[in-house]
């Protein structure tokens, strides 16, 4: 029996492929974010426990002489810096998700819309089961317009 491929358009097998090429994408990227979302993480709790136990060593009373003593010291502003570095690279992340998922979101709707409107998929209508089932697989739906 002959697979799906078989019958469909260049056209719909190069909407297919960017489809999946759109989704492991994302996936990837939330990886990245996630890293760097927990490296952020880390280092915030860490430079708030080292800084609670430096103002506390301190022998000054002032909370400003603390604060600028802490602030003075150039490996604590390297690391302040760094973990700035890491928050932003988790939002710089974060925001090519959601492009992404909106493009995502855009072809998936345009690929149900083409699915249906094609002549040939009305006459095998297995065809678009076969290519729904596959995609389901991989956690996209080309079922429903809506989720």
């Amino acid at each position: 029996m002959k697979s799906w491929r078989d019958y469909v358009t260049d056209d719909t097998k190069i909407m297919l492929s960017e489809l999946k090429e759109k989704h492991k994408n994302i996936h990837e990227l939330t990886t990245k974010r996630s890293f760097y979302s927990n490296i952020a993480g880390a280092s915030v709790v860490l430079l708030i426990i080292y800084a609670l136990f430096f103002i506390w060593n301190q022998s000054q009373e002032s909370i400003l002489f603390v604060v600028s003593n802490f602030l003075g010291n150039y490996v604590h502003l390297i690391w302040i810096i760094i973990t700035g570095y890491f928050y932003f690279m988790k939002s710089h992340y974060q925001s090519l998700i959601k492009d992404e998922k909106l493009l995502l979101e855009s072809l998936r709707v345009e690929m149900i819309d083409h699915l249906k409107n094609t002549w040939y998929i009305n006459k095998y209508s297995y065809i678009r089961d076969e290519i729904s089932k596959e995609l389901a697989g991989e956690e996209i739906d080309l079922r429903y317009k809506s989720r």
